[in-house]
């Protein structure tokens, strides 16, 4: 647990499990695609572009903590004069039906 004043480790923007795995990841797959076309082989340079994959994958799930985070302490989205903004008709939470 984190002192009084301390980031918490699960604070998305102190570094979560995805934020590493997504560091590590991009690292490891930049050096094996590096040794993939220095060796021509195109089986390990494979192996280095699934790993990129697999960093871009982690980014976006740490992206989503993110704003996930950002939502949490910001509330629900308000105009510019404060208020909390209508839903559009048919969007996902609104009690209004979408017209045709």
């Amino acid at each position: 647990m984190a002192a009084p004043g301390q980031p918490s480790r699960r604070d998305p923007q102190h570094g979560s499990r995805a934020f590493y795995a997504s560091c590590a990841f991009g690292a490891v797959g930049v050096v094996v695609v590096l040794v993939g076309i220095a060796t021509a082989s195109n089986g390990v340079a494979l192996a280095g572009y699934v790993l990129g994959t697999l960093s871009l994958v982690a980014a976006l799930a740490w992206r989503s903590e993110l704003i996930q985070a950002w939502r949490s302490r910001k509330g629900p989205p308000r105009n510019r004069a404060g208020q909390s903004r209508p839903r559009r008709p048919g969007s996902p939470g609104s009690t209004r039906p979408r017209s045709s």
